[in-house]
């Protein structure tokens, strides 16, 4: 149930933290990024934690150019994290498609 809500929820933390970045809400970007950094560590994601870590970091320093640099990696670091948890049978691939149910 809990990698099930997180692959739920991430594409719309993801997608706030963009829209954050894009409109140059620093406050709204650094909490979302934190936010997804906590969720990441907490079904085992460390790639993307750090990749969140950094966006965050930037965002809380008021560099919304260098967060806007970092995102595609971190995104990508979702896709590469949601792969493997397919691939290793904790989601199968249809459960992911359909939002986990």
């Amino acid at each position: 149930v809990i990698i099930e809500n997180f692959l739920d929820d991430m594409p719309r933390q993801i997608g706030t933290l963009k829209a954050a970045i894009e409109k140059n809400v620093a406050e709204k970007a650094y909490l979302t990024a934190h936010a997804i950094k906590g969720a990441s560590l907490l079904v085992g994601g460390r790639a993307f934690s750090k990749a969140a870590e950094a966006v965050e970091a930037a965002a809380r320093s008021g560099d919304l150019h260098e967060a806007g640099r970092l995102f595609p990696y971190m995104e990508k670091q979702f896709s590469v994290l949601k792969d493997r948890m397919e691939t290793a049978g904790w989601m199968k691939k249809d459960d992911v498609e359909n939002g986990g149910a």
